[in-house]
């Protein structure tokens, strides 16, 4: 499982999971988004990314306890 910033400063977190999935390697990670906001559009842009869910901060840890839940068992 990868959490993913959107905002990252030379390569922003759409490219990075992009890239990330497009290797052989790491293309069966699931990867989380998170950002100081995660409104409709940026978080259709992170689904079209590749990205499995959208987590808003401040961090709501009892959704990152359901997100590790269903996509961190090392499936």
């Amino acid at each position: 499982l990868v959490m993913m910033d959107l905002n990252l400063p030379v390569l922003d977190g759409y490219e990075a999971t992009r890239q990330i999935l497009a290797h052989p390697h790491s293309s069966h990670v699931p990867v989380v988004a998170f950002s100081a906001q995660c409104g409709p559009e940026r978080r259709r842009r992170a689904f079209e990314a590749g990205c499995v869910d959208c987590i808003e901060k401040p961090m709501d840890f009892d959704k990152i306890a359901r997100v590790l839940r269903r996509f961190g068992s090392g499936r």
